[in-house]
Formats: C-alpha cells, structure tokens, sequence
C-alpha cells in the first residue's frame, strides 16, 4: 500500500515519471487581489455561521423561558417553604 510520501510499503520509490515536472510549468501566479478575495468569502461565510448560531441560541433560550413561564401559570402559587426569606 502507498502511503503519503510516495513510497510503498516494501520501501521501493514511486517513479512519478514525466508528467509532474510538466505540471510544474504550467504554475500560474494568481491574479492580484485574488488572495484577498478568498479571505473575504471564507470571512463572510464564518459571519453568518457564527450569526445563525447566536439566533438560534437566543431562539431557543427564549423558548425555553416562556416555556417555563407557562408551566408555572399552570402550577400557580404556591406558599414560602419553612425557613425561607
């Protein structure tokens, strides 16, 4: 089996042959801003991750206490326990 660095398991190298160093030669440079316009998409995307996750922790924690609110309607009043301020 190959692992990672491009030999097998009995130790032999890999001849990758032709075919990588002329893919070498066909490297571009990227265009200028092109850096700084994947980082503005990935930072777009984390804002509205982080943002749906907040709405929804709030959703539900207001959920939660109206929940909670309702069930104490139905339980009503009840009198101070002994020794309670």
């Amino acid at each position: 089996m190959n692992d990672e660095h491009g030999r097998r398991d009995d130790g032999e190298d890999i001849d990758t042959g032709q075919a990588i160093a002329e893919l070498a030669t066909l490297r571009e440079t990227p265009v200028e801003g092109f850096v700084d316009r994947i980082r503005r998409s990935v930072q777009r995307r984390l804002l509205v991750a982080q943002t749906a996750d907040f709405s929804l922790g709030v959703f539900m924690r207001t959920m939660f206490d109206y929940l909670a609110a309702i069930l104490d309607a139905f339980r009503g009043s009840q009198p101070p326990r002994e020794g309670s301020d």
